[in-house]
């Protein structure tokens, strides 16, 4: 990987970048690194990737959900306002900017992407769908997609974002990301990065809980 980062007990995000990479030669040396910073979160580049992120809350910022109308030219700080607030952030899970309806949209959305894929000849074997934690991963291994140029992911990015999925763009077609890794916890709602089989149903509930 040329690129790794975790988050550690105080927040604080430590990161590694080609020139800086530390080479792990099995996963337990990577674990005992990752437990020796005291790391809650862990990230990899994913430059050799084709990547699409569905994020639960961008799903409920661009009213995508039914449950998150458009605040649209609601004045802030208007008793509307407030009260469409109020009845957003009571939804489950509380307090969260978005609900549990959100993130089975974002799973939905990525499945989506998942068959654009597979329509133009992308094999399977070579996608896999990730449930975040609050969200949705694509990760394509097909050399097809990862060989393409900046310009192509984004295109593909903006063309998602019209057919009406709220994709990340910049984690598409960034030259500089990286994405939690398979299995590591999403130290905000504790949930695992779950890899979902086509032949699974979807828990929003239940996945990935610890």
């Amino acid at each position: 990987m040329p690129e790794w980062a975790c988050i550690d007990r105080n927040g604080k995000f430590i990161r590694g970048t080609i020139g800086k990479a530390i080479q792990f030669q099995t996963f337990d040396e990577l674990k005992n690194f990752l437990i020796e910073n005291g790391a809650i979160s862990a990230y990899y580049g994913t430059g050799f990737l084709f990547t699409v992120d569905i994020d639960a809350k961008d799903v409920a910022k661009y009213a995508k959900c039914e449950h998150h109308p458009k605040f649209g030219d609601l004045k802030e700080g208007s008793p509307e306002f407030i009260s469409r607030l109020d009845y957003i952030r009571n939804l489950n899970p509380r307090n969260y900017p978005y609900c549990f309806n959100c993130i089975s949209l974002a799973i939905k959305g990525i499945h989506k992407i998942k068959q654009i894929l597979l329509e133009i000849g992308i094999p399977e074997n070579e996608i896999f769908i990730y449930f975040s934690g609050q969200g949705a991963h694509l990760e394509c291994t097909y050399p097809r997609m990862t060989e393409l140029k900046k310009e192509t992911r984004g295109l593909l990015a903006s063309y998602f974002t019209t057919i009406g999925i709220p994709v990340d763009k910049v984690v598409t077609y960034g030259d500089n990301r990286v994405l939690r890794i398979p299995g590591s916890l999403h130290g905000k709602v504790n949930r695992i990065k779950t890899l979902l089989k086509p032949e699974e149903e979807f828990n929003v509930i239940t996945t990935g809980v610890i």
